[in-house]
């Protein structure tokens, strides 16, 4: 579902606006040429999980250019309606030799100084990651790009912004002494038009899960392999029950399960789900996508448990 509002275009979603901002390390032009692509995610026969949902795009169409001398600016306004955390990613076309300079600017405060390089194919944009934002709060912003040269027509020329939906927490999620992973709503990525990570302490959920195709997943690291019993801690309101969801792992495993009403959206049960093999070390992922939605909303996550089969 592609839908363009003003000066954005986003395929799942509009989220909100107050931006806290982490730099990424600079890396230089090999290493931004030889990116390492993450493990795809889960995406089991049958089960299609959007992986542009919740993106947002403010496209060079849509924004303001201004030239000043050898600088340039580019200004969007928008307005999102979910808090998140999200990569930026600069949408461009370079056949200079040089790599060039931008600061990414919010609300008129420079907030991030980066480089982006030489396309790989001059006829064709390229992205690149500059660094994190948190959308933590609905309202309507202003963006400003400014770019060490002018950007608008070769050989040097912005395309656009991306924000694409990150894991919440910046930590690598991994297994216990015993092996148990525990992956909670805080860690999640979140593709979604409304359904987010609410971080009050009664709460500490992915809550506002009104929509069926918003989904959510983890990305973590198996350093003991085997066979996991999964679990789900949850909590589910009245009239909201009777959503099918399913569980999907990267190595192509479904769990799929209907959810019952618990007393209330913060009234946590346990639900056990069944068991899934990861059998190799390294990067893993596991989503959750409902598949019907009958009542009001699906339910709220707490955390999702994988503990070793003895």
């Amino acid at each position: 579902m592609n839908i363009l509002i003003s000066h954005i275009t986003t395929s799942c979603a509009l989220g909100s606006a107050f931006f806290l901002l982490i730099a990424f390390p600079i890396m230089g032009e090999e290493a931004a040429i030889k990116r390492a692509t993450k493990t795809a995610a889960p995406n089991p026969a049958g089960i299609h999980l959007d992986q542009k949902c919740g993106k947002i795009t403010l496209n060079a169409a849509r924004g303001q250019y201004e030239e000043k001398n050898h600088f340039a600016y580019w200004n969007w306004d928008f307005e999102t309606i979910r808090p998140g955390s999200y990569e930026v990613k600069v949408i461009y076309t370079s056949v200079r030799l040089k790599k060039m300079g931008l600061q990414f600017r919010l609300d008129d405060t420079t907030v991030l100084k980066s480089y982006v390089y030489r396309s790989r194919k001059p006829d064709a944009a390229d992205e690149y990651a500059i660094g994190r934002v948190r959308i933590a709060t609905k309202g309507k912003h202003h963006i400003t790009l400014l770019t060490a040269d002018k950007s608008k027509d070769p050989p040097f020329s912005i395309k656009g912004i991306k924000l694409v939906p990150v894991q919440e927490s910046k930590e690598q999620l991994g297994q216990g002494l015993d092996g148990t992973l525990e992956l909670h709503a805080g860690d999640a990525i979140t593709h979604s038009e409304k359904m987010h990570y609410e971080h009050k302490a009664e709460k500490n959920c992915l809550g506002y899960w009104v929509q069926a195709e918003d989904w959510a997943e983890w990305d973590f690291h198996v350093s003991m392999p085997g066979k996991f019993n999964v679990s789900l801690i949850y909590g589910c309101g009245d009239k909201s029950g009777g959503s099918e969801v399913a569980l999907l792992t990267s190595n192509d495993q479904v769990l799929k399960f209907k959810v019952k009403e618990t007393g209330g959206f913060q009234n946590w049960e346990t639900l056990a789900l069944g068991t899934v093999e990861l059998s190799e070390e390294g990067s893993h992922r596991l989503a959750i996508q409902p598949l019907s939605k009958p009542g009001a909303a699906v339910m709220d996550v707490r955390k999702v448990i994988l503990t070793p089969v003895k």
